[in-house]
């Protein structure tokens, strides 16, 4: 039902992701974005899965960038500290990208102006290949 376990296990990162995503510009409650973010993972999916995703070799640079970037931001640096988390976040999270395109291209609005004859091509060359890295 609705409260199955699987559901209930998602309500905490959904709520995390929401408070990871809303511009809000004080840097207080930028710093607890960060900390929220990082924890909504852990509770999701749990700690030791969590800890192989960021210790695998291959997303080193990644973990090293996004992990930085979120040091900084809590000491302080917020624009600097958000810029290297975002090309650490892309480096760690890319692989996701061409999963979530093609699901998108389901979604009825969305869908439509994906599959755009311009948009489409990109969209193909994204998605080719595309599978979930876990």
């Amino acid at each position: 039902g609705l409260l199955a376990i699987g559901n209930v296990r998602k309500i905490p990162l959904f709520l995390f992701a929401e408070l990871k995503h809303k511009r809000i510009k004080t840097e207080n409650l930028e710093q607890q974005k960060q900390l929220l973010f990082l924890a909504g993972i852990t509770l999701v999916i749990g700690f030791r899965k969590t800890f192989r995703f960021f210790s695998q070799k291959r997303k080193l640079k990644g973990t090293i960038c996004f992990l930085g970037g979120i040091v900084l931001v809590i000491v302080g640096w917020t624009f600097i500290g958000m810029c290297i988390e975002v090309f650490g976040f892309i480096n760690l999270f890319g692989d996701f990208f061409p999963v979530v395109l093609s699901f998108l291209r389901r979604v009825p609005v969305i869908g439509t102006i994906l599959n755009l004859p311009f948009i489409s091509t990109v969209i193909d060359k994204i998605v080719s290949g595309g599978s979930l890295p876990i």
